[in-house]
């Protein structure tokens, strides 16, 4: 369950070089809160706000923050010490109004296998100005690849930049999100030593 995976994802956030930093938690989930579990996470806001997909929580995360910036934390994922640095560096130096990775590695934690994705892309990489987020908000109508509807004006106009997940994002996939085309073209299987050292050692935390 999430509980078992979201020790992982704080130690992410606790783990970033990035000055100034703010997690939002928005929570939907009414029989099992987590807001126990953010005791301890600095400049941590636990929201609860009942919705009906993804995009309408993005939308209200992003109506309440605070910062210029605003970095997607999926609960199942895992993130380096520089994610938000490299991203945010990026943002800057180009004319870009989003950046994500287009590439990463994935880790299948009932399997113990182990990927590298070259697929593009996609939500849970984010990095995004909050003011064009505002302005050009998530298709609250759309239940599936959302990210697709808010990324594809972006392309289309050169104001998306990509880079490669390196050693700084590791996705997991397991039972309780969509089933990921392992050993298929893009999808190609790793030795498991190729992964993070930083998130190897964090995964005896879940």
């Amino acid at each position: 369950g999430r509980r078992s995976l979201l020790p992982l994802a704080l130690e992410s956030y606790n783990s970033q070089n990035y000055p100034e930093l703010e997690l939002l938690v928005i929570d939907d989930c009414e029989y099992d809160p987590i807001e126990d579990m953010l005791v301890n996470v600095l400049n941590a806001r636990y929201l609860w706000h009942s919705s009906k997909n993804l995009s309408q929580k993005r939308n209200f995360g992003i109506q309440q923050a605070q910062g210029e910036i605003i970095v997607h934390f999926d609960s199942d994922d895992w993130s380096g010490a520089e994610r938000i640095s490299e991203q945010v560096r990026l943002l800057q130096l180009a004319s870009f109004k989003a950046v994500g990775y287009s590439s990463a590695f994935w880790y299948d934690i009932q399997r113990e296998l182990t990927t590298y994705c070259t697929c593009g892309v996609w939500g849970a990489t984010l990095a995004y100005y909050r003011d064009y987020a505002l302005e050009n908000p998530w298709n609250e109508e759309v239940e599936v690849c959302e990210d697709i509807w808010f990324l594809n004006p972006l392309r289309i106009l050169g104001q998306l930049g990509d880079m490669a997940g390196g050693e700084n994002f590791v996705a997991l996939a397991h039972g309780n999100n969509a089933q990921r085309p392992f050993g298929q073209r893009g999808w190609e299987i790793l030795s498991s030593n190729k992964l993070p050292v930083k998130f190897i050692e964090a995964l005896k935390l879940i």
